[in-house]
């Protein structure tokens, strides 16, 4: 009945909002828990105690030693770069056809870009490893990511993951002083190139609304983490236009807390490869080749049985590196102050 429901939302509107957060890359193999692929992948980090990707994040013993920190982004930017095609995204893109959409997504791993979605319809308002800046910052100019990693990878031993050459740590080009990725966490995130791209997003919101189109936001993935990013601004579009609707695709929080009239809103408690095929099943859409989709399954999955229990709403990509922040509609940040409420979550949710 609730995939019925979301399937006429999707299918009768006139252009699609995709709206993603970290649960939308899990599937795909970004798992900030994962023992097993991160000790693979990373052994010299095993060898030095640590077990997955979560216990780096704010690791200021890791951020002091360059040749360790910059090895281990090198090789880990270079291993999120291989992660297509992937399964969610094709079918998603499958879904939207040939319709007008956009996209905003927390999610800094650029999969969109590399899973065939247009970059001129992206909106990455956290940032984009894609990207580096002057870690002061100097400038508000940004370079190419790969610029600087490239060079590092030949350099990086699989024995101990550090950087050997150390003349490769990237300098700003124009100081001279460290450089950091492209990732809101702090006063220094320099997000004027990201600016257009929101301006872009209303405008967008704008034409279809004042045309009398029917926009779609389909959420995937995006809980408590940051919930002013995604979550509460896309709540907040659908209560006020009458031509939004809203399709939440959350395994643990398909609820929602503001009161969207029923006849547009539909939240699935469930995950977001099952539910993206059956999307594409009951909208007699192509969808990825089962062989190929288990098969990269497969690679996909990850352990992580030993790991610390995660807070209640936490993403299972790792604690908030990126503090609340977020395009437009202040009403994402209206009505409450940010805090997770685990009680008035059961209550809300249907």
């Amino acid at each position: 009945m609730m995939l019925e429901k979301a399937a006429t939302l999707l299918k009768d509107a006139d252009a699609i909002l995709v709206a993603a957060g970290a649960g939308m890359s899990v599937p795909c193999g970004v798992n900030y828990w994962d023992r097993h692929a991160f000790k693979h992948r990373y052994p010299g980090m095993a060898a030095k105690g640590f077990l997955y990707p979560y216990m780096l994040i704010g690791n200021g013993e890791l951020y002091a030693n360059k040749p360790l920190f910059w090895g281990y982004m090198a090789k880990m930017i270079e291993n999120e770069h291989a992660l297509h095609p992937e399964p969610p995204y094709h079918n998603l893109r499958n879904l939207i056809g040939t319709r007008d959409y956009f996209v905003m997504t927390s999610n800094a791993d650029g999969l969109f870009a590399r899973n065939g979605f247009d970059r001129d319809h992206i909106l990455t308002p956290q940032g984009d490893m894609e990207f580096m800046q002057c870690a002061t910052p100097c400038t508000h100019q940004v370079w190419p990511s790969e610029t600087f990693l490239a060079p590092m990878r030949p350099h990086v031993d699989p024995a101990t993951q550090e950087l050997t050459d150390l003349t490769l740590i990237p300098k700003c080009p124009n100081c001279g002083g460290e450089m950091t990725l492209n990732l809101r966490g702090g006063d220094y995130f320099v997000e004027d190139h990201w600016l257009p791209k929101r301006h872009q997003l209303n405008a967008w919101l704008s034409d279809h609304i004042t045309a009398g189109k029917r926009i779609a936001i389909l959420e995937i993935g995006a809980g408590f983490n940051t919930p002013t990013v995604i979550r509460w601004p896309m709540e907040m579009l659908a209560l006020r236009q009458p031509l939004v609707s809203l399709v939440r695709v959350n395994v643990e929080h398909p609820g929602a807390r503001f009161e969207i009239p029923r006849e547009r809103f539909v939240g699935l408690a469930a995950g977001v490869v099952e539910t993206l095929e059956e999307l594409c099943d009951r909208l007699k859409v192509p969808k990825m080749d089962p062989e190929l989709a288990a098969h990269l399954a497969e690679e996909r999955t990850w352990d992580c049985s030993g790991c610390p229990p995660r807070r209640a709403g936490e993403s299972p990509l790792g604690p908030g590196m990126l503090p609340p922040g977020g395009p437009g509609w202040d009403g994402g940040r209206g009505d409450r102050d940010g805090a997770d409420d685990d009680d008035d979550d059961e209550e809300e949710e249907e």
